[in-house]
């Protein structure tokens, strides 16, 4: 069983201690005169550095909308190409280094049907959907002040002010909905990207079983008639075979230690109750 996201990694730990181990036949022929060790450290000083750039010192190169700089008193084109929570965001550049490894970790590893999958899927909500949805003004959506607020709303786009339908504690362990207050003050309405989140989150659970039914239906199937015991077949069981078990009270300790220091820090922090935490 390979876990993808340790490979950069390996990758990086073999380049940088199997410095010496070169191919015959490349010996000689490279041009490469700096060692490996040396241009990791290069890299990593010239990536710190960047990286002060678009977080603190330019936050403009993080992400550039440049094509307001056009005609920047258009509302709809700021609504397009818009960024900071007042538009889509279509076309804008981006230079800062976190966005390129924020939904990926590691582009090197990912395959590159993942990654047009990807794209299309964001293509797809973020400026089709989200657009349709957006410019229809479907539940009053062009009224909120930002399409990216996580913030409640009002019909008209004003600010909701959840504290008057919520009764609450002081410490918030007893929160329950007013409803005869919700129906007096009015139903919440959310912005574009809260419902594009919590549609796409909300897709996933069909999709992947689903994927998993259409692409690994017929494997699945094979395994389940195959016997626990009759695993010959399988190179990954007979590698696991040659090292002994891990006893189960290692299982037992990791899972009674964490849930006893999670009880003990909320009861005594006060952030929450443990029987709200185990119920």
């Amino acid at each position: 069983m390979v876990w993808p996201h340790i490979m950069p990694y390996i990758v990086l730990f073999r380049t940088l201690h199997n410095e010496n181990k070169v191919d015959s036949q490349t010996k000689g022929k490279s041009i490469w005169k700096i060692r490996r060790i040396q241009f990791f450290y290069r890299a990593l000083t010239c990536l710190f550095v960047y990286s002060w750039l678009p977080s603190f010192l330019i936050p403009l190169l993080a992400t550039f909308a440049w094509i307001c700089f056009i005609k920047p008193h258009n509302p709809l084109l700021v609504e397009l190409t818009g960024e900071h929570k007042f538009g889509f965001g279509a076309l804008n550049l981006n230079l800062g280094e976190v966005n390129f490894n924020r939904w990926l970790n590691s582009p090197l590893v990912v395959p590159e049907w993942v990654q047009l999958n990807i794209a299309v899927g964001f293509v797809l909500t973020t400026w089709i959907v989200s657009s349709i949805l957006y410019f229809l003004n479907i539940w009053n959506m062009r009224n909120m002040s930002s399409m990216k607020s996580e913030s409640p709303y009002h019909e008209d786009g004003t600010w909701y002010d959840w504290s008057k339908v919520i009764n609450y504690s002081d410490n918030m362990d007893n929160v329950r909905l007013n409803v005869t207050a919700y129906e007096l003050y009015g139903s919440a309405y959310f912005s574009l990207s809260v419902v594009i989140k919590y549609a796409c989150q909300l897709a996933i659970f069909p999709a992947l079983f689903l994927h998993t039914i259409l692409y690994h239906g017929k494997d699945l199937f094979q395994q389940f008639q195959t016997s626990l015991r009759n695993r010959d077949n399988d190179i990954h069981c007979r590698l696991m075979a040659q090292y002994k078990e891990t006893p189960e009270r290692w299982f037992t300790i990791l899972f009674i230690l964490p849930i006893t220091i999670t009880i003990l820090v909320c009861d005594y922090s006060g952030i929450i109750s443990s029987n709200k935490l185990l119920g």
